[in-house]
């Protein structure tokens, strides 16, 4: 989710509101099945919590993605997501008439194991954003939400993160993070890890999620993300 606050900045490719901007499984079409006796795929969509999209003043969560009929604001423009056949997914903002992104999120585990991340994307993809977020109430939700739609951190926080180059996006100990929301902040994933930002309540056990998508000022935009791993 990349989420910004759009009373406070707007930026390119990450959250105005939280797109962070969540829990509950897949989208449900991850591509095709497996043989028999095989594990399941992991694909990028089976590894999804909620799909998301914020246009600058509301951001929404949902389960299964955005159709292109939802309206990133009454002036017209859309914000949707694409399940491919193989389990990539395709995101997408047509036409915005202002600060729009779109994405999704999911669960990664304690901020202390996290050790790197891995995204890949579809060659003419726009450059992506990631941003962590963090539970710090313990409460086993991110922010808060009121039939998903987004009303406020409540008692967690996010923090904004790198964007993908050439393709590739990599998260390891030295990427850095910043403006830190709320308190502010900037930090290396190395110093979040050994408790830099201690004094906002994110520790090595804090229990983190990932957004990952797209954000334009206005305008459209679109990126396919192929493959997303996390050790």
């Amino acid at each position: 989710m990349r989420r910004r606050w759009k009373s406070t900045f707007i930026v390119s490719l990450v959250l105005a509101l939280p797109c962070f901007g969540c829990g509950g499984g897949s989208s449900g079409s991850a591509g095709s099945s497996p043989s028999s006796g095989s594990p399941p795929a992991v694909t990028v969509a089976s590894q999804v919590e909620y799909y998301a999209v914020n246009d600058g003043t509301n951001f929404w969560r949902s389960v299964p993605p955005f159709p292109n009929t939802t309206p990133t604001n009454p002036g017209g423009g859309t914000v949707h997501q694409t399940v491919n056949a193989d389990g990539s997914v395709t995101v997408a903002i047509q036409s915005a008439p202002g600060y729009a992104d779109c994405g999704f999120y999911l669960p990664v585990g304690l901020l202390g194991n996290l050790n790197s991340i891995k995204i890949t994307t579809m060659p003419g993809s726009a450059a992506i954003s990631l941003n962590l977020w963090f539970d710090i109430d313990g409460n086993g939700e991110y922010f808060t939400w009121t039939s998903n739609e987004y009303q406020g951190v409540g008692g967690d926080a996010y923090i904004l993160g790198p964007q993908s180059s050439g393709n590739a996006l990599t998260v390891n100990a030295l990427s850095s993070f910043t403006s830190m929301n709320p308190g502010g902040g900037n930090y290396t994933l190395a110093q979040l890890i050994s408790g830099a930002a201690a004094a906002s309540g994110i520790t090595s056990t804090t229990r983190i999620a990932i957004w990952v998508g797209i954000a334009v000022n206005n305008g459209s935009s679109t990126a396919t993300i192929n493959s997303l791993t996390i050790n």
